[in-house]
């Protein structure tokens, strides 16, 4: 490997193991404010509310690996219609499962905890953080998706800032709600619902910055229908296919 490969690759790896880092810190972010502030009968609550809530997080982290490969071939054999087209069918089947499973959630929630034999003094509490952080599941798939394919796209770095952009926006709306507002448990999965909704809403617009030409629709109702998942399907089924994103490394 030539040094400027090893740059590239370092480059390209160390906004990403930053990443896990800060991923790390925002649920103990959540917990620390909590702890502190609320007591230790919220903080069992949200605590175990949020262990329930990644039982429907994980279908997220399908569809950002599954983006994060198939975008990152096609950027590579310079297919730019097949990618946007995938990427934005992507992103409507996430938001699509996350609405599909935050009924699902909202329905199962009550039964979940009883499963878990989660003390009576603190059911009220988990479900009142666990019903608002529901709302949030369409947004973090949205925002998960875009976040791999900006990755895909080398932009590591633009997607390692969002991320530390919604960890901090966190702790501050997290601060706001709790110390100001005094809204309890409520405040903070409203400061994580609102962080997680602003950051999304930056990644769509620099998708749209970024790839402004590529991402302009076909038609007016292009954006409707899943023209990568039917007109490529040949691509999903070629077996013989080697499942090895193929970057380019051009700086």
């Amino acid at each position: 490997m030539t040094e400027e490969l090893k740059k590239k690759v370092w480059a390209f790896s160390l906004p990403m193991i930053s990443e896990l880092f800060v991923q790390q810190l925002y649920s103990v972010i959540d917990m620390a404010i909590i702890g502190r502030y609320l007591g230790a009968r919220e903080l069992g609550a949200v605590g175990n509310a949020a262990n329930i809530i990644m039982l429907f997080l994980v279908v997220s982290g399908g569809f950002e690996m599954a983006v994060d490969v198939m975008v990152s071939r096609l950027l590579g054999a310079g297919k730019n219609k097949e990618k946007v087209a995938m990427a934005r069918d992507t992103l409507f089947l996430s938001a699509i499962s996350g609405l599909v499973l935050v009924v699902i959630a909202w329905i199962s929630l009550p039964a979940l905890y009883k499963a878990v034999s989660l003390p009576e003094n603190m059911v009220g509490d988990a479900l009142l953080y666990g019903r608002v952080y529901l709302f949030a599941l369409p947004i973090i798939y949205i925002y998960d998706v875009g976040r791999a394919i900006l990755i895909s796209n080398e932009r590591a770095k633009i997607s390692f800032y969002l991320l530390a952009t919604s960890s901090i926006l966190n702790l501050l709306l997290n601060l706001l709600f709790i110390l100001v507002l005094q809204l309890g448990v409520l405040g903070s999965a409203l400061g994580t619902v609102l962080a997680q909704g602003i950051t999304m809403l930056v990644t769509l617009y620099l998708l749209a910055k970024t790839g402004a030409r590529n991402w302009e629709p076909e038609s007016s109702t292009s954006w409707a229908q899943p023209s990568w998942l039917l007109k490529n399907a040949s691509f999903r089924s070629n077996r013989k296919s080697r499942l090895i994103p193929a970057f380019s490394l051009q700086s």
